[in-house]
């Protein structure tokens, strides 16, 4: 009986310490010193095309990324503590939000939102942590290729919001943000037509014809001087550093749309804003349209960037086409490139370019050259 008593005693003594123990971890420091955040991304501006067109964007949570700055306990300056990973959090493709939540330590904070940068090719990042905040804070674009679609917020980082983090009573505020495409896209539209004066009438290639020759690409090259290497994480341009890069668009299968419309091309007229997916009916027939890279733009509409286009049919020779004027890289819109073939296919015309440069806001820059 003494022994079963004894034995009794000890097992109450093993569970009380365990309890404490558990007690312990509740009330640690550590955990004191942190507050749960809600987040709550609008991603809106992701545009999600129709299923028609596999070349269109998929996004996912994934590609996400929070950067946290809190303010130093002695100073002004916000630097980089915690980098909160999207891939934590729920994204909604049909609401187009993304939520969720994380624990910081107390504070109070700003916060640089994004998509593209979780994990980005192309683009040298600096480590992130212990980073100060400031308009000056960038990644640069290597010359192996193009940049990821990037979403950031727009303008300047002293009217970023502040947002105070368990100091208080009161309930956290949620933390919002909206994110809005921050890169550039060039994009080369060939059409098939005659020129009276300077007026370009569209043509409709015969049956089973189009403006390659029906030969199958292997290369589409856009070899660009004078790119902007530089942006920061609000996306705008850094310094006035330039790159040259070629630049091969992916995927030609899915990038290469050819004209199916038996009337007039949509691409590039006032109102088309559908650069996301873009189909056979809105090129005429024969034609073709190339979803081109995305690449840093500049903070305004000047034209710095020049491009010649090499473009090679497997099993044959290519060609490159020299751009006699330069390229306007803006945040947000489609530089079109577009290329009239006045006599047979791109691979059997000379090469005279008249290019002149038409702006437009709907997402769209606007080069016209020709070949005859």
């Amino acid at each position: 009986m003494r022994m079963r008593r004894m034995y009794f005693f000890m097992v109450l003594a093993v569970l009380g310490m365990a309890a404490c123990e558990k007690e312990d971890m509740k009330i640690s420091p550590e955990d004191q010193n942190l507050t749960t955040v809600k987040f709550e991304m609008d991603a809106s501006n992701l545009i999600h095309g129709g299923a028609t067109r596999s070349v269109q964007p998929v996004y996912s949570n994934a590609g996400f990324s929070i950067y946290a700055f809190r303010q130093e306990d002695s100073g002004n300056d916000f630097i980089c503590n915690q980098v909160i990973d999207g891939s934590s959090m729920s994204y909604d493709a049909d609401n187009k939000k993304l939520t969720g939540t994380a624990r910081l330590p107390i504070g109070t904070y700003r916060f640089i939102s994004a998509y593209g940068l979780a994990n980005p090719a192309n683009i040298a990042m600096p480590a992130m942590i212990s980073q100060t905040l400031t308009d000056d804070l960038g990644y640069t674009h290597q010359k192996t290729g193009s940049v990821p679609e990037i979403f950031l917020g727009e303008g300047v980082v002293a009217n970023l919001p502040s947002y105070t983090l368990g100091l208080t009573s009161q309930a956290n505020p949620v933390v919002t943000a909206t994110l809005k495409r921050a890169v550039s896209r060039i994009d080369i539209l060939f059409i098939n037509a005659t020129k009276n004066g300077t007026t370009y009438t569209e043509q409709v290639y015969p049956d089973g014809e189009n403006i390659f020759g029906n030969k199958d690409l292997e290369v589409i090259q856009l070899k660009l001087a004078g790119l902007n290497e530089k942006m920061n994480f609000l996306g705008n341009r850094l310094g006035t550093a330039t790159i040259d890069a070629d630049l091969n668009v992916s995927d030609l299968n899915q990038a290469v749309v050819i004209g199916t419309n038996p009337g007039q091309t949509a691409v590039g007229t006032d109102g088309f804003v559908n650069y996301d997916n873009i189909q056979g009916k809105d090129v005429i027939y024969g034609s073709a349209h190339i979803a081109g890279p995305y690449v840093f733009p500049g903070n305004d509409a000047s034209k710095n960037t020049s491009l010649n286009l090499y473009i090679k049919p497997t099993d044959s020779v290519g060609r490159t086409i020299t751009i006699a004027d330069k390229l306007p890289l803006e945040r947000n819109k489609v530089t079109l490139v577009k290329i009239y073939v006045l006599e047979g296919n791109v691979f059997t015309t000379k090469v005279n370019f008249e290019v002149e440069i038409q702006t437009e806001w709907l997402g769209e820059n606007e080069v016209v050259g020709e070949v005859n």
